[in-house]
């Protein structure tokens, strides 16, 4: 019995690692508990994600960073209560909402092909936990709620998503004319975009999201200015990035969303 609850155990610890990687990002100290590969230390994703033909090639998927300094490197996550503790009520919840695929919600997040910390961030965006600045004001750890791109007076998820300027226009481009009163808790309700086959949809909603919450976070963090083209452009990137997480069947659906961001960027330039 001790032999089986220890396999019992070490599988369960095997699921829930790549939850945990995907829940954190490292700050980089000496680099030696930093998975090189697998581990966010730099931007906002794995470099496995960013570049998966490469990843493939890799012999040593475990590998560490090199030295770098003397510091021990800091597990960040959204659902830190301190500095060594997690949100473990948040986290359950999250869990429970994995498991309750009857849900059209949780369908929407967990039932497609992208990246486990693509879908987290979703899950985050949904329950309106994302750390914008109308999150952070109460904890007083930004000075307002501003919005630093456009100047509105709350940055919420839904103003990030479908109230900011390029937000609205990026919408408008991909065939969603109007995002008056849209809300991140409801994507039942928005309408469908045309060209996208209903195989891997929420995968494609997922992605613009994200594409949206980095180049906010591009703005933000290292003023860089990204345009609605290189918005867009940015999703046609990302798109085939995840074409190797796709199964077999569905690979073809990134030559429809290639056609829809290829369509709306023609649309820009003329």
């Amino acid at each position: 019995m001790h032999g089986d609850n220890l396999g019992h155990h070490w599988e369960l610890l095997k699921s829930l690692l790549p939850l945990y990687q995907a829940l954190t990002t490292v700050q980089l100290g000496d680099g030696r508990s930093t998975l090189l590969w697998t581990n966010v230390w730099t931007g906002d994703e794995a470099l496995e994600d960013r570049f998966p033909r490469l990843f493939s090639h890799c012999i040593n998927k475990g590998c560490t960073q090199l030295q770098l300094s003397d510091q021990p490197d800091m597990r960040l996550s959204t659902f830190s209560r301190t500095k060594d503790k997690l949100d473990t009520s948040a986290i359950y919840r999250l869990l429970k909402a994995r498991g309750q695929e009857n849900y059209p919600t949780s369908t929407f997040i967990w039932r497609n092909a992208a990246p486990p910390r693509v879908q987290m961030f979703f899950w985050l965006l949904l329950e309106g936990r994302i750390q914008c600045r109308s999150n952070l004001f109460p904890k007083k750890i930004v000075d307002s709620p501003a919005c630093l791109i456009c100047g509105a007076a709350h940055e919420t998820p839904d103003h990030i998503i479908f109230q900011c300027p390029i937000a609205v226009q990026f919408w408008s481009a991909i065939g969603i004319q109007s995002t008056s009163g849209l809300q991140c808790s409801n994507w039942q309700n928005i309408q469908k975009i045309r060209g996208i086959p209903d195989d891997q949809y929420s995968a494609f909603v997922i992605l613009c999201c994200w594409e949206l919450w980095k180049r906010r976070n591009a703005s933000v963090f290292r003023d860089e200015q990204i345009n609605l083209r290189q918005l867009i452009l940015s999703c046609k990137t990302q798109a085939n990035l995840w074409r190797p997480r796709m199964p077999k069947k569905s690979k073809k659906v990134i030559e429809d969303w290639t056609k829809v961001l290829d369509s709306a960027v023609n649309t820009i330039s003329m």
